[in-house]
């Protein structure tokens, strides 16, 4: 399994995994694991990074257990700059 950081989420303990990870479309284009972002799974619906606010447009919708036991898949959040950034694009 994975190593991972456990944490309660309303009351449910929930793990965000070392592949656990968002990706950014925009100016800071790329990859980031949610653990280096200091950020839990799920991550959060908006992201402000390096000055440019991003929200959330898509995520996975995979359990800790499907995630854990799986070698070869991760899961991922997109993110978009918001409205007021997408001209920065």
């Amino acid at each position: 399994m994975l190593n991972s950081v456990n944490f309660t989420f309303h009351g449910i303990n929930m793990s965000t995994l070392e592949s656990d990870f968002c990706k950014f479309e925009g100016p800071d284009s790329g990859m980031v694991t949610c653990i280096k972002l200091g950020v839990e799974w799920p991550p959060p619906e908006k992201i402000n990074l390096n000055g440019t606010e991003y929200e959330r447009v898509r995520m996975s919708q995979l359990t800790d257990e499907q995630a854990g036991g799986m070698t070869h898949v991760a899961r991922g959040a997109m993110y978009t700059p918001t409205p007021d950034n997408r001209d920065l694009n």
